[in-house]
């Protein structure tokens, strides 16, 4: 797990967590339309949209540069269709 990556932990008590043998779900790392490869400075705040009961899109609250709140130039939300 790369820091800032996503990965996804369950609980039956909010207590005691499991988390998942290959838990990571995303990563900052993000291959755009273009072909290119960039890995964000933040990517947060993940929101699933489902769509007559299947997952078809997960949004995300992201930036630019090297990471860290001080250290970008742009924020903007970023969505990426599910396949």
């Amino acid at each position: 797990m790369g820091k800032g990556d996503g990965l996804l932990a369950h609980s039956k008590n909010d207590i005691d967590w499991f988390i998942d043998k290959n838990p990571k779900v995303y990563t900052k790392t993000i291959k755009w339309d273009n072909g290119k490869t960039i890995r964000q400075g933040r990517l947060e705040r993940p929101f699933v949209f489902v769509e007559k009961g299947k997952l078809t899109h997960i949004f995300f609250a992201t930036m630019d540069g090297p990471g860290g709140f001080g250290n970008g130039k742009k924020t903007w939300n970023m969505v990426i269709p599910l396949q």
